[in-house]
């Protein structure tokens, strides 16, 4: 059976190209230790990036990061329908999370937060499979795993909705 014809196409895939990339700006008042999509769409708003299923080992430098500073991402995964069924990871759309760079890192299913600890924070990420959200997330009426996903804020800091480090 041809891939095209598929219900449930890449289900499995995590050879998806890394969808975030840091915010390169010298404006310290703008946009600064942000990160941005390589993906747009007139779903995407200003505070929210769209990632793909199954990227592996991505690597991500926010620049300009304040020291001291509380930073977070929300994950927006968070507030969809779960089984009640314990695992290991968070039901978050990472598989995995690191930071250097930074103290206080939390990555919870609600999303990541870090303290940073230089001007320069060195993100490395995975998300999960199509196959593998699906199955933390299986009353999601629509599955598309071809296409990329609404999944995080951009990095928020101090505001009433960043979580705290």
């Amino acid at each position: 059976v041809a891939e095209a014809a598929s219900v449930f196409p890449n289900r499995g895939a995590t050879d998806a190209a890394c969808s975030l990339r840091g915010v390169d700006t010298e404006d310290l008042l703008e946009r600064n230790c942000q990160l941005e999509s390589i993906h747009s769409s007139s779903v995407e708003t200003d505070d929210n990036l769209l990632l793909s299923f199954g990227e592996t080992n991505c690597t991500v430098t926010l620049k300009n990061c304040v020291p001291g500073v509380c930073y977070s991402f929300l994950d927006l995964t968070y507030r969809l329908d779960q089984d009640g069924i314990s695992r290991q990871q968070p039901s978050s759309f990472f598989k995995s999370v690191s930071v250097a760079g930074a103290a206080k890192v939390s990555h919870t299913a609600k999303g990541v937060a870090f303290e940073s600890e230089g001007k320069e924070v060195q993100l490395t990420y995975s998300t999960h499979t199509c196959s593998d959200f699906y199955w933390y997330h299986g009353r999601e009426t629509s599955q598309l795993c071809r296409a990329p996903y609404e999944a995080i804020t951009t990095v928020e800091a101090g505001t009433p909705y960043s979580l705290s480090c």
